[in-house]
């Protein structure tokens, strides 16, 4: 009876997570500002392979073709956040400075907020975690009057107190 019951439970929760799985890439770029077109599916390779997406994104911010600075801004933002997710810090801040330095002077769009939440987690393994404190409480106080952004960076700040040893 319990190994029957026990079974139906993981069938339930086996259906439940296959039905969130696909919307998971959508709550994500819904945090940080849905890419557009080919950009949106760049980024849903970054976000399922980022090793496989990499490249690609080298190549692309790397072309010569005349591209709108906004655009490669959102591919820096796509790069930095891949190489964060593979544990290439160095390389995510190599992606998000310049990314950030294509944004108007206190650009505060979805877009530098994204680049500047990757810069701060990845500062936790090059920089500190008071850096990565002072930064991610610079972007929330900045983004008080938007809900869905502000929902989306306060978890980061706890992440940043958890991996300093703070459990609370």
């Amino acid at each position: 009876m319990i190994s029957a019951n026990t079974r139906k439970v993981k069938l339930r929760v086996g259906f439940l997570l296959a039905l969130g799985l696909p919307t998971f890439s959508s709550v994500h770029a819904a945090c940080v500002g849905q890419q557009p077109g080919d950009l949106a599916a760049m980024e849903a390779l970054a976000f399922r392979d980022p090793a496989a997406a990499l490249p690609q994104l080298a190549d692309s911010i790397s072309s010569t073709t005349d591209m709108p600075p906004t655009r490669r801004a959102a591919l820096h933002a796509i790069a930095a956040d891949a190489a964060r997710q593979l544990g290439f810090s160095r390389q995510s801040i190599t992606h998000a400075d310049p990314g950030l330095a294509l944004l108007p002077p206190g650009d505060l769009s979805d877009l530098a907020i994204r680049m500047r939440t990757v810069r701060a987690l990845v500062s936790t393994n090059v920089g500190g975690i008071d850096a990565a404190t002072v930064e991610l409480t610079r972007i929330v106080d900045s983004i008080r009057d938007r809900p869905l952004a502000l929902r989306c960076v306060l978890r980061d700040p706890g992440w940043v107190n958890f991996r300093d040893g703070n459990l609370d």
